[in-house]
C-alpha cells in the first residue's frame, strides 16, 4: 500500500488506537501530570538560547547530525577516578542503540565530544567508571542527561515522544543497565507519549506497534485481549505493505501475547513465501537444529543450518547468537572427533566471539587437563589467535544494549589476552621460544607484566634465547609482579652494575614506588573479633588469644582453593621474616573443607611442601557439614565465603581483612607487611 492511501484511511485506525485506553479521551487529553511536562522538553528554535547548566557547552535546543562540544564535571565519587567513560542510549528510526562519548582529561573536567546520529529522536548520556569497589555511574543524580534533538528545519524528529515516554518507564528501562533508581515516568505517562507519537507520526505506526501493544497489556489486562485484537485486525487493513520485520512482529504478537495460533501460523505462511531466507525461516531452522534429540542429528542439521543460511551483513544484531554457538557447537564437535581439519576450514568464517568461545571450550580446557598433544593444540591454536587479532575490533560482543563499541573492544582484548597465555604456554612446551617471545608483545600494556607466573615464564624463554632478561625484571618489579626466583635473579643483575650499592632492598623499594598504580595501599577498620576457636593437627582444642599488642594473622584457606595453595611460598616467607619478633603471629586456618580425611590432607600437603613448621589449625565442624564453624562468624561480618580470606587481628579487634589473591607474591607481601608497620606504629 503506499504512503498516500495509508494516510487517507489512517484516521480511522486513530480512533481504535487513540480511544482503546479509558484514561485518554479521543481528543488525546490526559489527566498525567506528564501532558504539562511535555511542553517544556519539546524542543523549538524558541530556546535556543537557552544553555544546559550540567555539561557546560551543551546549547539547546541540539541539532540532530551535529557534533557536539562539552565539558563534564564528574560528580563527588568520580572525581579522582583516571578511567571514568562516558555512553549514550540513542533512539535513531524508532531503534535503540549504545554508542561511546570521546573524552579527554583536562585538569579535574572531561572535555567531550559526541555525534548526534540523523534521525536521532532522543538520547541519553551516561557517565561510568569501574573501580575496585565496583561500577560508580553518574546519571545526574537520577534526574538524567537526557535531550529531545531536532532536525536543522527546526522540525521535531519521528520518534522522540515516544523515546521520552519509555525511557523514564521502568518496565521499558530494563535494557539500560539500571539508568534510574527512580523512575519519572507512570505507565500513563508512557501511554500519553506513545499516543502523541502516533498522533504526530501515523505513518510511523508499524514501526512500534509492538510497544503500542505492549503498554496496552501493562494499562488494560482486563480487556487486553478483546482490545488488542480489534486494534491488530484494523491495523492489519489499513498497513499492508510492511517489512518482513514488522510482519515477524505481528507473527509474534499473535503467538505470544495472544495466543492466536491461526493466525500467527497464517502470517507464517506469508513470511515462508515471501521471505524463505528471511529473519523468521533463519530463526526456526536455528531452532529445529537445536532440538533434535541425537547429537548425530543435530550436528548434521547445524551444518545444514550454515549452508542454508550463511552468515552475512544481512543477518540482524539479535541473530548474531544463532552463528556463535553453531560455529562453537561444531568446532568442540570436530576437536572432540579428531577432525581437525574440518575445524579448521571454520576458523576462517567465526567472527571474535565464536573463535574465542571454541578456543576456551577446546585448546584451553585440553590444554589444562592434558587430554590432547600439544603438537594437536598448536595447528588449531596457532591460526585461532591469528584470527583473534585480525578481529579484535569487529564488536561481535556488542549484542543490545549492553555494551557499547568501546567497552565491546576492551573486553575483546581482554579475552585475546587470556588466550595469548596459553598460547604462549603451548609454544614454550613445544620449544618454539622465538614464537613465543612475540607473543607476549601482542599482551596488552596492562597485562603484560602483571601476572609473577607469565613474568617467569618471560624470562624463561628470554634465557633460552640467550635474551637480555633485566628489562623484563626491571618492568616485573615495577608491578610488583616477582616471584622469589624473579627477586633472586634481579638482584644479581643489580649486582653486576658498578654503580651499585649494597643496599639492594632499596633499590627493589624505589621500581615500585616508581609506578604508582602498583603501591599496595591498605586501610585498617575496626570491628570486634569473633572467639577464635579452633583445633590443633591432633584435634585439641585451642583458643586463640593473643597477648597485649600482639598481631595475629589468619590465613583462612581450603584443599581445594588453588589460589590459596599459590600464596602459601609468599606467605610462609613472611612467617620467617617475623620469626623473631613475639609481636606478630601467622596461623593457616584449614576451613569449609566437605571431604572426609581433610585433616591428614592438609598435614601432608604442608610436609611435603616445606610448610610443617608453620602453625596450622583446622576450624570447628560447623552446622552446614563442613568445618566452617569459625570461619562463618567472619563470613558474616564481611558478606563473603570466599577464600583465601586475611584476617589481622590486634587487642580483640579486626583491623584488616582481604580476599582472594592476585597472583602477585610483591603485592601480597607489601599489603601484610604494611597493615604490621601500621599496627606496630599506632
Amino acid at each position: 500500500m503506499k504512503l498516500t492511501k495509508t494516510l487517507r484511511v489512517l484516521p480511522t485506525i486513530l480512533v481504535v488506537l487513540l480511544c482503546s485506553i479509558s484514561t485518554i479521551n479521543c481528543k488525546g487529553q490526559s489527566n498525567s501530570d506528564d501532558q504539562q511536562e511535555g511542553h517544556t522538553v519539546t524542543l523549538s528554535a524558541s530556546n535556543a538560547s537557552k544553555k544546559d547548566t550540567i555539561l557546560n557547552g551543551i546549547t539547546l535546543p541540539v541539532i540532530a547530525g551535529h557534533t557536539l562540544h562539552f565539558t563534564y564535571t564528574p560528580k563527588e565519587d568520580l572525581q579522582d577516578i583516571q578511567n571514568i567513560q562516558g555512553l549514550a542510549y540513542t533512539f535513531e528510526n524508532f531503534e535503540w542503540n549504545i554508542k561511546d562519548i570521546d573524552m579527554k582529561k583536562v585538569d579535574g573536567d572531561w572535555e567531550c565530544s559526541f555525534k548526534v546520529p540523523d534521525n536521532c529522536g532522543f538520547f541519553a548520556f551516561k557517565f561510568y567508571a569501574s573501580t575496585d569497589d565496583g561500577l560508580i555511574t553518574d546519571t545526574n543524580n537520577d534526574a538524567g542527561y537526557m535531550y529531545t534533538p531536532i532536525s536543522s528545519k527546526n522540525e521535531k524528529i519521528p520518534g522522540s515522544s515516544l523515546a521520552w515516554g519509555l525511557f523514564r518507564n521502568k518496565n521499558f528501562n530494563s535494557n539500560f543497565g539500571n539508568y534510574f533508581e527512580d523512575f519519572s515516568a507512570s505507565d500513563e505517562a508512557s501511554e500519553f507519549w506513545l499516543k502523541k507519537e502516533v498522533q504526530d507520526n501515523p505513518d510511523q505506526l508499524p514501526k512500534f506497534i509492538d510497544t503500542y501493544i505492549h503498554i496496552l497489556k501493562v494499562r488494560k489486562p482486563e480487556k487486553f485481549e478483546e482490545i488488542a485484537s480489534s486494534i491488530l485486525q484494523n491495523f492489519s487493513r489499513n498497513f499492508k505493505d510492511i517489512s518482513e520485520k514488522q510482519l515477524v512482529t505481528l507473527k509474534n504478537i499473535y503467538q505470544f501475547e495472544l495466543k492466536n495460533t491461526k493466525v500467527s501460523d497464517s502470517i507464517n505462511k506469508v513470511l515462508e513465501q515471501r521471505y524463505p531466507k528471511g529473519i523468521e525461516m533463519r530463526s526456526q531452522a536455528f531452532m529445529n537444529a537445536n532440538q533434535q534429540g541425537n547429537d548425530g542429528n543435530r550436528y548434521h542439521k547445524l551444518e545444514q543450518f550454515l549452508k542454508n543460511y550463511p552468515s552475512n551483513e544481512s543477518v540482524p544484531q539479535n541473530q548474531q547468537f544463532f552463528y556463535n554457538k553453531t560455529y562453537s557447537s561444531l568446532f568442540e564437535h570436530y576437536f572432540l572427533e579428531e577432525k581437525y581439519d574440518k575445524a579448521l576450514n571454520l576458523i576462517p568464517e567465526m567472527n571474535f566471539v565464536s573463535i574465542n568461545d571454541s578456543y576456551h571450550f577446546t585448546i584451553s580446557k585440553a590444554y589444562h587437563f592434558k587430554s590432547v598433544s600439544t603438537e594437536n593444540l598448536l595447528k588449531l591454536s596457532t591460526p585461532m589467535i591469528a584470527q583473534l587479532k585480525e578481529k579484535i575490533e569487529d564488536l561481535s560482543y556488542m549484542s543490545g544494549l549492553y555494551w557499547s563499541p568501546n567497552q565491546a573492544t576492551e573486553n575483546a582484548k581482554n579475552q585475546l589476552d587470556r588466550k595469548l597465555k596459553v598460547h604462549i604456554r603451548i609454544l614454550n612446551e613445544l620449544g618454539a621460544y622465538e614464537n613465543a617471545l612475540n607473543a607476549f608483545s601482542h599482551l596488552s600494556k596492562n597485562e603484560l607484566y602483571k601476572n609473577s607466573d607469565l613474568n617467569e615464564l618471560h624470562i624463561h624463554i628470554l634465557q633460552e634465547l640467550n635474551k637480555d632478561i633485566k628489562p623484563v625484571l626491571i618492568a616485573a618489579a615495577k608491578a610488583n609482579a616477582l616471584t622469589p626466583n624473579l627477586t633472586y635473579l634481579l638482584e644479581e643483575e643489580y649486582r653486576k652494575e658498578p654503580q651499585a650499592n649494597s643496599n639492594f632492598d632499596t633499590y627493589l623499594s624505589n621500581l615500585k614506588s616508581s609506578n604508582q598504580s602498583t603501591v599496595t595501599s591498605v586501610e585498617l577498620i575496626s570491628l570486634e573479633s569473633p572467639v577464635l576457636v579452633f583445633e590443633d593437627s591432633s584435634g585439641e582444642s585451642k583458643i586463640i588469644e593473643g597477648e597485649k599488642d600482639e598481631i595475629i594473622i589468619l590465613d583462612f584457606w581450603a584443599n581445594w582453593c588453588a589460589p590459596c595453595k599459590k600464596a602459601f611460598p609468599t606467605m610462609y616467607s613472611l612467617d620467617k621474616s617475623y620469626s623473631e619478633d613475639k609481636s606478630v603471629a601467622f596461623y593457616f586456618v584449614n576451613t569449609s573443607e566437605y571431604t572426609s580425611g581433610y585433616r591428614n590432607k592438609s598435614i601432608e600437603y604442608f610436609n611435603t611442601n616445606g610448610y610443617s613448621d608453620l602453625n596450622l589449625v583446622f576450624d570447628l565442624q560447623g552446622e552446614s557439614g563442613s568445618n566452617n564453624k569459625t570461619f562463618s562468624r567472619f563470613a558474616e561480618l564481611f558478606n563473603s565465603s570466599g577464600i583465601p580470606r586475611k584476617v589481622i587481628i590486634k587487642n580483640g579487634e579486626i583491623r584488616y581483612t582481604s580476599e582472594g589473591y592476585s597472583g602477585n607474591p610483591g603485592e601480597l607481601r607489601d599489603e601484610i607487611n604494611n597493615v604490621i608497620y601500621l599496627l606496630k606504629n599506632e
